[in-house]
């Protein structure tokens, strides 16, 4: 008996295997999205393709952690979540999503011999640099023109890193959305959260106003986000200051 006993323990727990591609989420609509706020003169362009470890040693002769203007972007990492529903009606009619990019020099699209090569303080200046981007899309995952931007987002909450030796302030920008709200987390020294207002301008008569007024009396504290590139006509605004998800930062910009 006590052999027949452990035979059905064992039968129990024994390890299962499936096949991811059996298993994952059906594809309903793939789609490749690029950032057409992102300006062409920070594309790296085609033609150096060939030789793109000339290229960024050309672009990074003199590495400067706080040059954002005269660098290349890439965009990788997205994130994606349904909008709510109450935040729609200051929205184009046909905004169903919100995207997430990290958008940065820093990329290992290319081989690592090459980015072995390259001198500690050009990889270090590319790592430094890491923007956030956003866009709306429609429900067939398409871009909606005029409403996709990037934001500066570390330097304006003076969060920047005063050395680029380091590590950057944020990376991999993450969203979710729970009980009608938007989310937003953020890979930093810890997992950091808060919440999005989307605003798309002249589009309904929200009440930010009153709803500010609000959550300042609670101490929280509202930050309009100004966008680096794509125009002023999308805004997003974080409605607190960040909390972490486990330990504490090292700013006070990061919460509790």
């Amino acid at each position: 008996n006590n052999n027949n006993n452990n035979n059905s323990n064992d039968d129990q727990y024994q390890t299962k295997y499936w096949r991811f591609d059996q298993t994952s989420p059906r594809y309903t609509s793939p789609t490749s999205l690029v950032l057409s706020s992102i300006p062409s003169n920070l594309r790296v362009p085609p033609s150096r393709f060939e030789d793109i470890e000339s290229y960024i040693k050309t672009k990074y002769a003199n590495p400067d952690p706080e040059n954002t203007t005269d660098v290349f972007l890439m965009e990788y990492n997205p994130g994606i979540a349904p909008i709510p529903l109450r935040m729609r009606a200051y929205l184009p009619w046909n905004a169903r999503y919100l995207l997430s990019l990290r958008v940065t020099p820093h990329n290992f699209c290319f081989p690592p011999s090459l980015t072995d090569r390259l001198s500690e303080d050009v990889k270090q200046t590319m790592h430094s640099l890491n923007h956030m981007g956003l866009a709306l899309l429609d429900d067939k995952y398409q871009m909606i023109p005029g409403h996709d931007v990037v934001i500066d987002i570390d330097r304006q909450l003076e969060a920047k890193r005063e050395s680029y030796m380091g590590e950057p302030a944020f990376v991999d920008y993450r969203l979710f959305t729970l009980n009608d709200e938007l989310y937003l987390h953020i890979n930093s020294d810890t997992v950091i959260l808060t919440k999005l207002r989307l605003r798309s301008e002249g589009i309904g008569a929200p009440n930010d106003i009153a709803e500010d007024s609000l959550l300042k009396k609670m101490d929280q504290h509202p930050i309009k986000l100004k966008n680096l590139y794509g125009g002023d006509r999308f805004r997003v605004t974080l409605l607190h200051q960040f909390n972490t998800i486990w330990g504490e930062g090292k700013k006070s910009v990061f919460g509790k």
